[in-house]
């Protein structure tokens, strides 16, 4: 159960960083 919160979590940060660059490359 933690793994699956840990990989969840792991996950969802780096689709929320590819999303923070893409918007500023996006913006710049």
């Amino acid at each position: 159960m933690v793994t699956l919160v840990t990989g969840l979590g792991y996950i969802g940060a780096a689709l929320a960083r590819r999303l923070l660059e893409s918007g500023e490359a996006v913006v710049g």
